[in-house]
């Protein structure tokens, strides 16, 4: 199941190829290096008027903003240039965030625990929708700028960040006897918690959704898993969940159309264990 992110009023895939992605946030092109991009750019002369592109590092023209504020599913948010290509967004997960604000909307107060949350807008998206969400990532400078967006938008006292490892917080979460309606997982394929304990999602991954499940609620909405990896399909991600909880499980990819229709950019994958059948069959629904 394909979830295709298309033109948004302040973002847009404007051409991809020949392992670059041009990309449009509010009123600027960027362009950002994309190993998923085999085939031939379509329009080569709009790539000469980008004012913000990443090769090794960023090269920017002396009018190139270093933080960008746009609207994203009625969430205000905002890009950041630092070091690296990742800039705070990552505008295949609007259509996912779409999907899962109207799961939430049937399921208002739903409490959701949302991992590896980084910069937050999926945590406000949810919030908005009547999630009572906890936010957890490792980073306290990401965290900051999580806290700001979600003062932005009106719910800062909806959402309780957390900065932690996540596995870390999931045990003292289990001793708690805690438990959340929605687990909202998006590990990367490395990294490091906030005491430097290492991460790599082919140790890990069984182990954060066992530990997911014993989190969720007598009656969950269920577990939802995503990534961004070239080493990883979809179909990897469903069957993980599925031997993991014994839940049935519906997965799928996500891509960017461009604008114009051109083709679909394909950059992460998704897949969640459904906590009933009625559960099962909104996010089915979605697709007719």
């Amino acid at each position: 199941m394909d979830l295709i992110t298309k033109p948004q009023k302040e973002y847009a895939l404007i051409d991809s190829g020949d392992g670059e992605k041009l990309e449009k946030f509010g009123d600027f092109l960027i362009v950002r290096p994309e190993i998923q991009a085999l085939w031939q750019k379509k329009t080569p002369e709009n790539w000469q008027k980008a004012k913000l592109v990443f090769k090794k590092e960023w090269a920017l023209s002396k009018d190139a903003p270093r933080e960008i504020n746009l609207e994203v599913l009625d969430v205000k948010t905002k890009i950041q240039i630092g070091k690296g290509k990742n800039i705070g967004i990552f505008p295949e997960y609007i259509s996912l965030m779409d999907l899962f604000e109207k799961v939430i909307k049937k399921y208002s107060g739903a409490r959701v625990l949302n991992l590896f949350a980084h910069t937050g807008l999926s945590s406000v998206v949810y919030a908005k929708a009547g999630g009572e969400v906890v936010h957890v990532d490792s980073s306290r400078s990401t965290n900051e700028t999580a806290k700001q967006i979600a003062g932005e938008n009106g719910v800062r006292d909806k959402i309780r960040f957390i900065t932690e490892d996540c596995l870390a917080f999931m045990k003292k979460e289990i001793k708690r006897e805690q438990k959340y309606d929605l687990i909202v997982l998006d590990p990367p394929v490395f990294g490091r918690g906030n005491k430097g304990q290492v991460f790599k999602i082919e140790e890990k991954l069984v182990e954060l959704i066992e530990e997911s499940k014993k989190l969720l609620s007598e009656k969950p909405i269920g577990i939802l898993l995503s990534g961004y990896s070239s080493e990883f399909v979809s179909g990897s991600y469903s069957n993980v969940l599925h031997v993991s909880t014994g839940m049935e499980v519906v997965s799928g990819t996500l891509s960017i159309e461009e604008e114009g229709g051109r083709l679909k950019l394909p950059l992460g994958k998704w897949a969640f264990a459904c906590g009933s059948q009625e559960i099962k069959d909104i996010i089915s629904g979605h697709y007719k």
